[in-house]
């Protein structure tokens, strides 16, 4: 039972880590990476933008990655197909929480692409303090509207990025097609939806959204290997999903509190879905039906069926590599603020 000293030390701890990192974001992310892409843009250097972006993703999320792998207590069980190292995919993955996004980091790094995600969000994240410029620069987030009108244009310009041949590198876009967490609000309004459009009625996760994932697949389609089908299942307490983000943040007592938290992966080959819109929607129907499935034998079994899959936790000499990268680069910038404070001062 953890003593009160403990949640007051790890809530401390995670308050630290909070600030530590958006000292080094704004730093970093805000401040000395707009100054390089512009350096990039002027050179035409395509390629070289790319690894940028991907590298300060990398040191930034590395973090983030740690802390939920070796502080947090979660331990991920992964089940199902294997991933291909160095193959770019479609990411499909049900939405229960904002844990959701942590968790598919940690299972990217298994091939080496967490600093290659990309996740369509709603476009008012981008205005998030300090995070939502550092995820517009680095590229991570895909910020859409919601009226497909104005989000063909931001797909057009993504996927072209996104395929460029002069700068092409191999990545993951992730789409959450529920288009917002699962609840059970949510869901009643959803399976009503159904029921009067004769769609599936499903009660574990809600109906997908088609426009996203088919703009994705028919854009796409040259450029990634596969569609990965990913399922996440929680340890239910009480009807709510958890860890949540304050859980893993603030709540983690070090390790000594554990949460299990399964993951299924399915590898479907690009090639087996259709060109035609009615047949990618059959196809994401069915892929959601089949989650709704796995999710409704989870609740009873507490795992998905499949072989394991070997997860290996971040090692401390990459978080140690990530953290200097990132501590130097901050003082980089502090002591060129620093600098330039002065010489406007002494010449002013």
């Amino acid at each position: 039972m953890p003593t009160l000293v403990s949640k007051y030390v790890s809530c401390l701890t995670g308050l630290l880590f909070l600030l530590w990192m958006t000292f080094c974001v704004v730093l970093v992310c805000d401040i000395l990476l707009p100054i390089l892409l512009l350096i990039c843009w002027l050179c035409r250097a395509k390629y070289i933008t790319r690894r940028l972006q991907s590298f300060v993703l990398r040191i930034w999320m590395s973090h983030f990655i740690f802390y939920v792998e070796r502080l947090s207590g979660v331990e991920l069980v992964i089940t199902g197909d294997k991933f291909v190292k160095g193959e770019s995919a479609v990411v499909v993955c049900n939405h229960q929480s904002w844990t959701d996004s942590l968790l598919l980091y940690s299972v990217a790094r298994q091939v080496g692409r967490h600093g290659d995600v990309k996740f369509f969000a709603k476009n008012s994240l981008a205005y998030f303090p300090f995070y939502g410029i550092a995820a517009v620069l680095v590229r991570v987030c895909i910020f859409i509207t919601r009226h497909m009108d104005r989000d063909r244009k931001i797909f057009h310009r993504i996927f072209s990025y996104l395929t460029d041949a002069s700068g092409q590198w191999p990545f993951w876009l992730i789409i959450f097609c529920e288009g917002t967490r699962f609840n059970l609000s949510k869901r009643e309004k959803s399976q009503e939806f159904a029921k009067k459009h004769d769609l599936p009625v499903l009660y574990n996760v809600l109906l997908p959204k088609i426009g996203g994932f088919s703009a994705s697949i028919s854009s796409l389609r040259e450029n990634v290997g596969a569609c990965y089908d990913i399922t996440i299942g929680y340890p239910s307490l009480q009807g709510q999903v958890s860890p949540s983000v304050s859980d893993i943040l603030f709540r983690h007592q070090f390790g000594r509190q554990k949460w299990i938290v399964h993951v299924h992966q399915k590898r479907i080959p690009i090639q087996l879905i259709g060109d035609s819109e009615e047949e990618m929607k059959e196809f994401l129907y069915k892929v959601y039906k089949e989650k709704d499935q796995q999710l409704e034998n989870f609740k009873t079994t507490g795992k998905f069926d499949g072989p394991n899959i070997p997860f290996y936790k971040l090692p401390v000499m990459d978080l140690l590599f990530c953290f200097v990268c990132f501590f130097g680069l901050s003082l980089l910038v502090l002591f060129g603020l620093i600098w330039s404070f002065h010489f406007i001062r002494t010449f002013s």
